[in-house]
C-alpha cells in the first residue's frame, strides 16, 4: 500500500492507493481479495463517453439494475440507495 495510508471504517481499516498502475493493482490490490479505495486513477474514455445517452443506445432493450439515490453521493457503509430494474424505452 502506497503511503501507508488506510481508511477506518466502523468495522475494520481500509487500504487506500494513490494513483496505483496496473502492475500495482496487480501485485498488491488484487490479490488480498479485501476492499480497496483507489484514488487517482485512470479509469479510461468511460468517464467522458459514458452518457446517458450512449448506454441508452448500447444497451439496447435490456433490463438493467441501477442504483438510485436521493444525493449525488452514494454511501455504500449507510447504503443511502436502492436498486431498480430499469428499461430502455423503445422509439428514443
Amino acid at each position: 500500500m502506497d503511503a501507508a495510508a488506510a481508511v477506518v471504517c466502523s468495522k475494520a481499516a481500509v487500504a487506500v492507493h494513490n494513483h496505483a498502475d496496473k502492475d500495482t493493482f496487480l501485485r498488491e490490490v488484487y490479490p488480498l481479495r479485501k476492499p480497496a479505495v483507489l484514488k487517482g486513477i485512470y479509469l479510461g474514455a468511460c468517464t467522458s463517453k459514458w452518457t446517458v445517452d450512449y448506454l441508452s443506445s448500447a444497451g439496447g432493450s435490456q433490463e438493467v439494475k441501477v442504483h438510485v439515490a436521493s444525493v449525488p453521493q452514494m454511501d455504500f457503509i449507510n447504503k443511502n440507495f436502492n436498486y431498480r430494474l430499469r428499461y430502455r424505452k423503445t422509439g428514443r
